[in-house]
């Protein structure tokens, strides 16, 4: 039987993941006792609850996911996190690439961030890098293994590399990213203004710099009073 594959590259509407879980192998504490000892030492910290995980087969790619939305019954259901297989394997080769993502998909949860709804490009930009900012101080990265960690994820992800690229959709390039989690461990408005200065020198080159400063400031205060 030819192998079902399942794609893995997530925009703002995506919802396979989430509306084929029951093909999907439930994570346990008792199949993955060492995985469970990193997730549980996360939880603590952020003192949240547990949600459910899920693995993700048949794909090359190390992401994660986290979802709550409505189920194919319509019914309000359990958040959820989804990890790739290469991903979980990772854990025993490349910790420091599992334990950035593992910790991304937990500060979303935290939030309350899920991946099925709609947002605009500048607010997946923004909860993309809180997430990547807070998950690293939550996992107690050093800057070595975070710059490690976003090397090894742009050589062997497929999907977008130039920044360019990745604004459009709303997601920072990894050279960003590894830039932001050695400088901050914190989001905070600075972070927010310094992240959507460089997004609009990108995207609003048809703009002039009181309109950029004005979209800046609608941006931040959207995002950090809702």
């Amino acid at each position: 039987m030819k192998e079902e594959l399942y794609n893995f590259t997530f925009n703002d509407v995506s919802i396979t993941p989430y509306l084929y879980r029951d093909k999907f192998k439930k994570i346990n504490k008792s199949d993955s006792p060492e995985i469970f000892e990193v997730i549980d030492l996360y939880l603590n910290r952020l003192e949240v609850s547990s949600p459910e995980f899920y693995m993700v087969p048949n794909t090359k790619n190390y992401e994660g996911m986290v979802c709550r939305s409505i189920s194919l019954s319509f019914k309000k259901d359990k958040p959820s996190i989804f990890l790739t297989q290469p991903l979980i394997e990772s854990y025993s080769k490349i910790p420091e690439v599992f334990k950035f993502l593992l910790a991304h998909e937990l500060i979303h949860y935290f939030y309350k961030e899920y991946t099925i709804r709609r947002r605009s490009k500048t607010r997946i930009l923004l909860e993309e890098t809180r997430a990547n900012v807070e998950g690293a101080a939550l996992a107690a990265l050093t800057k070595k293994e975070i710059r490690q960690a976003q090397e090894f994820l742009h050589e062997n992800n497929e999907g977008l590399k130039s920044r360019l690229e990745c604004y459009k959709v709303g997601y920072p390039d990894r050279s960003m990213i590894s830039d932001f989690c050695t400088r901050f461990r914190k989001f905070d408005e600075e972070v927010a203004r310094e992240v959507l200065t460089d997004y609009y020198r990108y995207i609003g080159k048809d703009k002039s710099e009181q309109e950029k400063e004005k979209l800046i400031k609608r941006d931040i205060n959207k995002f950090l009073n809702q």
